[in-house]
């Protein structure tokens, strides 16, 4: 999508973000052009004293929140439909919310690296953010369910594969990255792992096949018996937990 193609999505979506929550929501959305990204998004990070990581060349937004502010950056090179792009700005204000409303929390735990002391809870803010972000977007956005399954239950499995590295057999690039991304040490995105269990509880299309169908494939059967039952126990919890999403 282009950046004028954009520009006129966002305020119906900020609306849809209001109503929805019943509050004065507001933040500021960039579009950045794909010549612009390291320039523009390095300004940004900066005026809101958030701390700058490398881009990643497939992100289709991102939510920047440091002490001096917060900022939703949208890059439309990255994304080709309009819906794609209500989604993922939805998401991003999800973050955006989650951090006004967690902002001692989130200041706590800024720094911490997942191998000191509080990294447990580091790591599981990060799963908690991602999840919590595309459960908001899909409430919001409250799409119709696709009954064409197959292409979403898809989608599905492979958040799965990205989120346990390795797990993916096929002889793909993605699942031979994944495979050495294993190897390099790293047996969890948890990332992924978030937005995984966010589609499961939340996504309408998913939500409506496993109402058809209770044993659908979700991406298990390549799982150790220790690795189900541990997304098996996230799963619950998170079951539990989302209903009061709307307070994030």
């Amino acid at each position: 999508m282009t950046i004028k193609e954009c520009e006129t999505r966002i305020e119906d979506i900020n609306q849809r973000f209001r109503e929805y929550f019943h509050i004065d929501f507001d933040v500021d959305v960039f579009l950045l052009g794909k010549a612009s990204v390291e320039t523009k998004r390095a300004a940004i990070f900066e005026i809101c004293g958030d701390e700058l990581f490398p881009f990643t060349s497939t992100t289709a937004g991102e939510t920047v929140h440091g002490p001096r502010g917060s900022a939703v950056l949208m890059y439309p090179f990255n994304i080709k439909y309009p819906s794609e792009f209500d989604h993922a700005l939805c998401h991003e204000f999800g973050h955006v919310l989650f951090g006004q409303n967690n902002q001692i929390l989130l200041e706590k735990l800024r720094h911490v690296k997942f191998h000191e002391d509080g990294g447990i809870a580091a790591f599981g803010l990060s799963v908690w953010s991602e999840f919590i972000a595309e459960c908001i977007a899909n409430l919001v956005m409250n799409d119709e369910p696709d009954h064409i399954f197959f292409p979403k239950q898809e989608q599905l499995i492979h958040l799965l594969y990205e989120a346990l590295p390795g797990l993916d057999t096929s002889n793909t690039v993605k699942a031979r990255k994944g495979v050495e991304y294993f190897l390099d040490g790293y047996h969890l995105n948890q990332y992924a792992l978030g937005h995984y269990c966010a589609t499961i509880l939340t996504d309408p299309t998913i939500v409506l096949m496993f109402d058809v169908e209770p044993q659908a494939n979700r991406g298990l059967e390549e799982c150790t018996e220790d690795e189900m039952l541990c997304v098996d126990e996230i799963h619950c919890k998170y079951r539990r937990e989302s209903r009061t999403c709307t307070e994030f």
